[in-house]
């Protein structure tokens, strides 16, 4: 998608990438609570952050999952568990099952399906 709430997610990703790199934790401690109290922008940024710097796949997948939870646009989570192991997605979908029935029990329990129908 170009322009709009999605460019402007986008936009925001190599600053993020650049605060983590320099070392600057509470830029990242930030993101990170947005990312708990349910934001999908600073889920996604904190996907990237994942990815891009950490190279911890299985987190990246858990917050981009998080962040398209409900929407049709999975590209980039589906571009990322091709590069993953069976293991490695089981893992980040079982840690977006948790912290979806951690805050919303019903929406928990629903969550498996449609992870199982991705």
């Amino acid at each position: 998608r170009e322009g709009g709430y999605d460019q402007h997610v986008q936009d925001r990703i190599p600053f993020y990438m650049r605060q983590c790199k320099n070392g600057n934790k509470s830029c990242v401690v930030k993101l990170l609570q947005k990312a708990m109290q349910g934001d999908v922008a600073a889920q996604w940024l904190l996907g990237s952050v994942c990815k891009n710097v950490q190279k911890d796949y299985v987190a990246a997948y858990k917050w981009w999952s998080l962040a398209s939870y409900g929407s049709a646009d999975t590209k980039k989570l589906d571009k990322l568990a091709d590069g993953m192991t069976s293991a490695q997605i089981e893992e980040a979908q079982r840690l977006v099952q948790k912290w979806l029935s951690d805050r919303y029990p019903v929406a928990g329990s629903l969550s498996s399906a449609v992870l199982l129908v991705r």
